[in-house]
């Protein structure tokens, strides 16, 4: 009884070893795993990237967009230092989107520069083929969380924010939050008092500045 404990005993340490073993070989391999992960998913969003350099009527450096799904490129402008996340789609049907400089979008928002017109009574929507068009503009250091959308004739203004889900039906002033369905500002993201100040800084001078797409987001915690 006592030699078939220690053997089971011995049984368990050596699987216990050989998991420890493991777990370390992995961990000593995971930056080799991180790097050609990294490495390949790089080249097939800098193929997609290329192709959207010829499609859109003007893209901007050092900018990352995954694979938006854009109806009429040829009506989209995006600037300078501009990071769209998954799942994004750009409708336009017939009006511009225009996408500033320093902008980070969240995965899933919409935008959509027309609107059905449903004033005709006389028949089913769906017959009357009309349309709202306007034109999207927005303008740098924007942040769009995740699920949000943005409807047409929509301007978001400087160094705003657009909360999660939001629906936004209007325009949104410069340095506010805004959240909600239709989005309605929750309050302004920095002091009234420093807006002024704030809207006066050359943002343009930062964009000889670099992004690693592949650190980007990885940052301190505040």
């Amino acid at each position: 009884m006592e030699k078939c404990s220690s053997q089971n005993a011995g049984f368990i340490f050596q699987i216990t070893l050989q998991g420890l073993t493991m777990k370390k070989i992995i961990h000593l391999l995971l930056p080799v795993y991180r790097y050609f992960y990294h490495l390949v998913s790089s080249a097939g969003i800098n193929a997609y990237m290329l192709a959207l350099r010829v499609k859109l009527r003007h893209l901007g450096t050092n900018t990352r967009i995954y694979f938006a799904h854009i109806v009429e490129p040829y009506n989209v402008s995006i600037g300078n230092h501009v990071y769209i996340n998954r799942n994004c789609e750009i409708v336009t049907a017939g009006s511009r989107v225009t996408i500033g400089n320093f902008i980070m979008i969240g995965p899933n928002v919409t935008f959509v520069a027309q609107n059905h017109d449903v004033s005709d009574w006389r028949q089913p929507m769906i017959f009357s083929n009309k349309y709202i068009r306007g034109d999207i503009v927005i303008k740098d250091d924007v942040w769009i969380g995740a699920n949000a959308t943005i409807l047409s004739g929509v301007t978001i203004n400087r160094g705003a924010v657009v909360a999660a889900g939001a629906v936004v039906t209007s325009d949104v002033p410069e340095y506010a939050i805004v959240g909600g369905v239709p989005a309605v500002k929750i309050k302004s993201r920095i002091p009234e008092h420093k807006i002024r100040e704030a809207s006066k800084i050359d943002l343009q001078a930062l964009s000889s500045k670099k992004i690693n797409w592949r650190t980007w987001g990885v940052g301190k915690i505040v």
